[in-house]
């Protein structure tokens, strides 16, 4: 049964929860609520654990032995997305007073069905080893301790990469406030060093790859929440620092959760190259040397574009440059490759390699970029390169952030002093290149020739294989293949050179000598109707002029 079958299809889908998305088979269950436990509105009422914060707070309160699970009874991690999708999820447990760090049940008051559950938080990012993450139901708000034992698994995870996260933004508090430009093995090794959580969690750089999306939008939440609380923003750049534009590179991630800023706009033009368009006005050239006449698409689709807090560095026109910029949440770093959308769109996307991000006198946001080249495009045109391949023009441009489509893989070789290098193999029996297949080499490392291998192939006599198929020169034929043959292969009555051609065409066209040939009406007839040297019946079989196809019936 193939992907395509629409009963497969239909089986995968009833296979998962239509709440938490996870495999019904394999999603672990909830057992059931605490003993003698009651409803949220009435727990948090007891005043034996309610302290009072006033009428703009909601009540506080400690939590332990929890377990967090949605409407069919299925234990749920917090990271699992269902929060963000406004999916009802749960939460049972016993509730403490807030001042209370006991993670054992006594002195608890069993409670069930907190929720549904609007948010999930984690802080203390002011040093040691305590990770504290938090809930918020519309009722109250609720600090985790201990897990229960059902939910161990899913919670184990859940706080290493929030302990994960906890330890790389202070890392990057203490960087930036001390002025340093740390790297990304600077982190790994920070991470090492890092003190166990209190639960026994042991970080590795491992892990730093693993959850890389939730620390980076962890990073992004931190970075918006200090720029809203802080006159001068310029200072939080942490999204732009060296390790974690490291960080995005190695894990390979695309997306990451958009980052608030006042620099977020619709970049929206209902009319393409339209004059009086600020971003098209505004578009300079770093470099005047270049004159390039590319248009750029004004787009007329909605996209979401903002960048990072903004660096300290500048540009050449003293424009403030970002370290990153986000468009519709991908993420798009300098120093990577991007295909850019033309105005005219039968023109294929291009490649370029973007230098910088900045924004111009009208405050839209602007790209730097390298151009890159098709081979058609120059002049050794598109049959002598490689499909992929493209070339390094010495030309640069300011472009919309809009034009940007998504991002490119390009790799660059290097020649490494004097070393040859090769792409094909060289077939002189036909005068043609063929690509080398991938993992043959010549040599093999048990000293087995591959070439004499492929050549005793081709050397070999037919033999049959089955009663359907033959091998001929290392090619396997089946019943019912087309072939080519060779014109020996037959004995006709007229051999198919030049003179029987040059007859049976006078013939059909009715012209008899070729003194009767009009010179201006057929300037080319030399080349139609003059005896090809050598070309009579004797030497007919020394010249190929083509193949006969055949098909094969049997064998």
């Amino acid at each position: 049964m193939t992907f395509s079958d629409p009963k497969r299809i239909r089986i995968e889908e009833d296979a998962r929860c239509t709440k938490c998305n996870q495999w019904i088979d394999r999603a672990l269950r909830y057992s059931g609520h605490p003993e003698d436990s009651q409803k949220e509105e009435t727990a948090i009422e007891n005043s034996s654990i309610r302290v009072d914060l006033g009428d703009d707070h909601l009540p506080q309160f400690r939590i332990t032995s929890f377990s967090f699970y949605d409407r069919e009874n299925h234990l749920v991690s917090l990271d699992s997305g269902i929060i963000e999708k406004n999916e009802e999820l749960y939460m049972s447990g016993y509730l403490k007073i807030i001042t209370c760090d006991d993670p054992s049940e006594k002195e608890g008051i069993p409670v069930y069905d907190i929720g549904p559950i609007r948010q999930w938080w984690n802080g203390g990012f002011d040093g040691g080893s305590k990770n504290i993450i938090g809930v918020s139901s519309e009722l109250a708000e609720f600090y985790l301790l201990n897990s229960s034992n059902e939910y161990i698994p899913l919670w184990n995870e859940v706080q290493e990469k929030s302990y994960l996260a906890k330890v790389v933004i202070e890392f990057l508090e203490h960087a930036r406030d001390n002025g340093l430009d740390i790297t990304y093995e600077d982190l790994a090794n920070e991470i090492c060093d890092a003190e166990p959580e209190h639960g026994g969690i042991v970080l590795t750089p491992d892990a730093l790859v693993k959850h890389s999306t939730f620390v980076v939008n962890q990073v992004i939440s931190y970075d918006n929440a200090l720029r809203e609380d802080e006159e001068d923003a310029s200072l939080y750049t942490m999204m732009a620092s060296n390790c974690i534009m490291d960080l995005i590179s190695f894990s390979g991630v695309k997306k990451f959760k958009s980052q608030t800023s006042d620099n977020v706009k619709n970049a929206v033009c209902p009319v393409v190259d339209c004059p009086s368009c600020k971003r098209f006005k505004s578009k300079k050239k770093l470099d005047n040397s270049v004159n390039s006449s590319s248009d750029f698409l004004c787009s007329d689709e909605h996209v979401q574009i903002s960048l990072s807090s903004p660096m300290t560095e500048y540009n050449p026109y003293g424009m403030q440059l970002y370290g990153c910029a986000s468009i519709d949440e991908e993420i798009y770093m300098r120093s990577e490759y991007a295909m850019i959308r033309p105005t005219d769109h039968s023109i294929p996307l291009c490649v370029a390699f973007l230098v910088s991000f900045y924004k111009d006198e009208d405050d839209y946001p602007m790209a730097h970029i390298v151009w890159f080249s098709n081979a058609e495009d120059s002049i050794i045109g598109k049959k002598t390169h490689q499909e992929k391949e493209i070339f390094l023009l010495n030309e640069c441009e300011d472009i919309p952030i809009s034009a940007i489509v998504r991002k490119a893989n390009v790799i660059r070789y290097e020649p490494k002093g004097n070393c040859f290098f090769y792409r094909f193999m060289y077939n002189g029996k036909y005068c043609r290149f063929e690509t080398c297949k991938n993992g043959v080499d010549v040599l093999c490392s048990n000293g087995q020739c591959e070439m004499c291998k492929i050549t005793e192939e081709a050397e070999e006599p037919p033999s049959m294989i089955g009663s359907n198929k033959i091998k001929f020169e290392g090619v396997i034929y089946h019943v019912d293949d087309a072939v080519f043959l060779s014109p020996d292969a037959f004995n006709f009555k007229y051999s198919y050179n030049g003179e029987v051609e040059r007859k049976m065409r006078r013939l059909n066209e009715g012209i008899g000598s070729e003194k009767d040939i009009d010179e201006d009406k057929y300037p080319e007839k030399y080349r139609k109707y003059k005896a090809t040297k050598n070309s009579g019946p004797k030497n007919s079989k020394s010249i190929l002029y083509w193949y006969h196809q055949k098909y094969y019936q049997v064998i």
